[in-house]
């Protein structure tokens, strides 16, 4: 299976975190609107599923993440507990067979990620994962972990109207998990 693994935490409060849901892409969350030079890890199948990590093109600190597709819906929530998290964004590495060929600025991986929403919260996990064991949180987004693998993302303190426009998305969506 493949993995994504977090090597190290980027300092990031100085930088904004700013949330969109919307009815054309399910969730969206960056940390600059422009990105130079800007390197797509795309997780997903491509056709019905796909969850795009945005990285500069000189580090792998995770700047954006988009969820443009979705084909499943999970159940329930990983388990585990955000306390103690450290404050930053999540430094990536990929695994051996994964990296940006030449000049190509996308990496695909075909792995599976699932969506899941309560009224104050939403998440992605990643690979299958049901558990995590750590992570870090940039302001209502929480980057969780399982060892040093990413797992999962979680959205919290979701408002009416970004829990309602995910419900219409999700409404959609056969459950899984």
């Amino acid at each position: 299976m493949p993995m994504i693994q977090v090597v190290g935490v980027y300092e990031s409060s100085a930088l904004p975190c700013v949330i969109e849901f919307d009815h054309h892409i399910p969730l969206t969350f960056e940390t600059q609107e422009s990105i130079p030079g800007a390197r797509d890890i795309q997780l997903g199948n491509i056709r019905t599923s796909l969850l795009e990590l945005v990285v500069p093109q000189d580090s792998m600190e995770l700047k954006r993440v988009v969820v443009v597709a979705v084909d499943h819906r999970a159940t329930r929530a990983l388990a585990g507990t955000t306390e103690g998290f450290r404050s930053g964004l999540p430094i990536l590495k990929l695994g051996e067979n994964q990296n940006f060929a030449g000049n190509m600025p996308t990496v695909h991986i075909d792995m599976g990620f699932a969506i899941y929403e309560e009224r104050n919260f939403a998440e992605i996990a990643i690979g299958g994962a049901a558990t995590f064991d750590g992570g870090m949180t940039h302001g209502r987004i929480s980057f969780l972990t399982s060892g040093d693998q990413l797992v999962g993302m979680r959205i919290t303190q979701l408002s009416d109207d970004e829990a309602a426009s995910l419900s219409r998305h999700l409404a959609q969506i056969p459950r899984q998990r």
